[in-house]
């Protein structure tokens, strides 16, 4: 269980500002370091919010595992003349997936369980690179929604002006690496290694550096995520009314999947939005509200890559196409099979008359 009654024990001193107390032991004649460590189930609503929300992560990998594949193969087999917007769609699907493949699970199964967890322990290898590729791969899906809504209003603003796709692959590339350090030094640490430890209350793992407590980190980071969710959402939005003045244009076939594609990127980019919310408040508070501080540190990101392809699937017609054909494909080819053996008993009836 992650909410609920907290017990007194020690942690490690780096954290003592943010989590405990300074003691001094008279036994052993040294300072110990207080703050909360065992937790045990002990209200109704703590039921209620472990279970809810861990049904909730599991709501969400099943529907991330089971569409996000599903959009990737739509964007592969389609043939579109915007290339990019194609190559898009189908890393954010991959993206969403590597997301919610593994992290959901592990964070269910503490919420649902009666177990007692520690606030703070050591982490280990597996959860380090857990933590990195959660975070690299969140705000990965992030960067995508917004260069997608960027090329989508050049297309449909300036039609005539070709978007580059090595301009805008040389500079997703920049970013990720740049986003692939970053994580490293939160989670690992290119000088602390020994430090990395895991928090309970937000099922993932930090180096030297404190959720919440260190302004110079948080603040530029939340500053510069606000204004890509911002931008994302500003850029989908007038795509989407631009649209919606040439209505001449939208009865056509191509321009109307058009259009409900840039209304799936318009509530991704609301999704966003509410992410960058919740992660400054996260940043804000830290440890004050676990709940908050659980969707900030990785609640977001596991929510965000089921909203993504949800959306992807709602406003598309095509894609829901593609699925009902195959499942009616997939029933003539059984219902064809069942009279096979009825047919070759018969043939051989009268091969030996």
């Amino acid at each position: 269980m992650i909410f609920g009654e907290a017990y007194i024990t020690s942690i490690p001193e780096e954290y003592e500002k943010y989590y405990g107390k300074v003691v001094y032991n008279e036994t052993t004649a040294s300072f110990e370091y207080t703050g909360t460590l065992d937790i045990t189930q002990t209200t109704g609503w703590d039921r209620a919010a472990n279970y809810s929300l861990g049904l909730a992560m599991l709501l969400s990998f099943l529907i991330s595992t089971c569409l996000n594949p599903l959009v990737f193969y739509f964007n592969y087999q389609q043939v579109v003349k915007l290339k990019l917007t194609k190559l898009l769609f189908m890393m954010l699907a991959l993206s969403d997936f590597l997301t919610n493949i593994y992290h959901p699970l592990c964070v269910a199964r503490n919420l649902l369980t009666p177990q007692t967890l520690p606030v703070i322990r050591n982490a280990t290898i597996l959860e380090q690179a857990e933590t990195m590729a959660l975070q690299t791969c969140g705000f990965s899906s992030l960067l995508i929604t917004v260069i997608i809504s960027l090329c989508r209003f050049l297309n449909v603003r300036y039609p005539f002006y070709r978007v580059r796709t090595q301009a805008v692959l040389l500079v997703y590339t920049v970013v990720e690496l740049l986003v692939i350090a970053a994580s490293y030094e939160l989670v690992v640490g290119f000088t602390d290694k020994n430090k990395a430890h895991w928090f309970m209350y937000c099922q993932r793992v930090y180096s030297h550096y404190i959720p919440g407590y260190d302004a110079k980190i948080i603040i530029p980071t939340q500053v510069i995520m606000w204004l890509t969710c911002a931008s994302g959402l500003v850029l989908s939005a007038l795509t989407v009314l631009t649209l919606g003045r040439r209505k001449q244009d939208i009865s056509h076939n191509s321009s109307s999947n058009i259009a409900k594609s840039s209304r799936a990127i318009m509530v991704m980019n609301g999704g966003n939005m509410v992410a960058a919310v919740v992660i400054i408040l996260y940043g804000a508070y830290g440890p004050k509200l676990p709940f908050i501080n659980l969707l900030g540190a990785c609640g977001v990101n596991i929510f965000l890559s089921a909203l993504n392809p949800l959306a992807r699937v709602y406003f598309s017609s095509e894609i829901r196409g593609m699925v009902w054909g195959k499942i009616g494909r997939a029933r003539e080819i059984v219902s064809s099979t069942q009279f096979l053996p009825e047919k070759s008993t018969a043939s051989a009836s009268v091969k030996e008359r």
